[in-house]
């Protein structure tokens, strides 16, 4: 079988969170949302896969990057961690959802969310089983340093980002129009973080 990317990413500390129920609404609202924006990329759509924790199949560790940055800049200040994966999957089934799957791609991003749940910061990490390990720790090293980065330039640095995002896409494999699949409901939420 092809190599897939899994994703899996979770809240960090929302447990002791008096939001908790409210940052678990939000999260599902801006997981729809990106399903929609991202319709074409995904292999299986991202799902909560436990109240805090969630999980998705796509066609491409770019794109898999692109989805967890995006819901991190519109769940500030909440923070998230997640670990991307790369590797085969044990089957596929396309009656089964990402919960339901299983495999080396799955394996990979869990070990990767483990490499960075004890630091317990916002992260994420590559986990690219290959001969090419200078690749990955480069990727590695680059995201550590744009986490930083966004530590130190703070919430408005991150509201132009965000808004940068939206109106001028990155693209991997093809144009992700955020605005195009979005109801107006999406658009108040959007609009609500950005204020």
């Amino acid at each position: 079988m092809s190599q897939q990317t899994a994703l899996i990413a979770d809240i960090i500390q929302s447990r002791k969170s008096e939001e908790r129920y409210g940052i678990q609404k939000k999260i599902i609202q801006i997981i729809d949302f990106l399903n929609k924006a991202f319709e074409d990329k995904l292999v299986k759509k991202v799902e909560i896969s436990s109240g805090d924790s969630f999980q998705g199949l796509f066609d491409s560790p770019g794109t898999a990057f692109l989805y967890i940055r995006m819901i991190q800049m519109l769940i500030y200040p909440t923070k998230i961690r997640a670990g991307i994966g790369v590797g085969t999957l044990d089957y596929m089934d396309k009656d089964y959802g990402t919960n339901l799957l299983d495999g080396e791609a799955y394996h990979n991003a869990k070990n990767a969310i483990d490499i960075i749940s004890a630091s317990r910061k916002e992260a994420v990490y590559f986990n690219i089983k290959s001969s090419n390990h200078v690749l990955a720790n480069s990727i590695n090293t680059m995201l550590d340093m744009y986490y930083k980065l966004r530590q130190i330039f703070g919430v408005n640095s991150l509201r132009i980002s965000l808004v940068n995002e939206l109106l001028n896409p990155m693209s991997i494999n093809g144009e992700i129009n955020y605005l195009e699949r979005t109801s107006d409901k999406e658009i108040d939420l959007i609009n609500d973080i950005i204020k």
